[in-house]
């Protein structure tokens, strides 16, 4: 799998055969095949694993295809579940008072 006894020489070989892949990143050695995504558990999952050799140990058989909307989802994930509860519970207002709809940036706001 492009071993070494240099570990620099081995990742740039790894790279190079897409065994590594980094999701979503830029860099001209990526190959840019693997994707990942947040399931609805809020568990990072692998969307696709490119030719990376860890395709019977990711738990998914079937890739799953990440849209622009997913995407965006997923990357505001964590305001959406842990900032907006942390700003919520710093808030004098009841929550009743803050709806479905509130957002983060609404609170830093208020």
């Amino acid at each position: 799998m492009g071993r070494g006894p240099d570990v620099g020489q081995a990742l740039v070989r790894a790279f190079a055969k897409g065994y590594l892949d980094v999701p979503y990143c830029l860099h001209s050695d990526n190959h840019g095949r693997s994707r990942g995504y947040i399931d609805e558990a809020g568990r990072l999952r692998w969307a696709s694993v490119g030719s990376m050799p860890i395709r019977g140990i990711t738990g998914g058989t079937r890739e799953h295809t990440v849209g622009s909307s997913e995407l965006l989802s997923a990357l505001s994930y964590v305001e959406r579940t842990h900032d907006l509860l942390a700003l919520r519970s710093q808030d004098t207002r009841t929550s009743d008072a803050l709806d479905a709809g509130t957002t983060a940036a609404d609170l830093r706001q208020a």
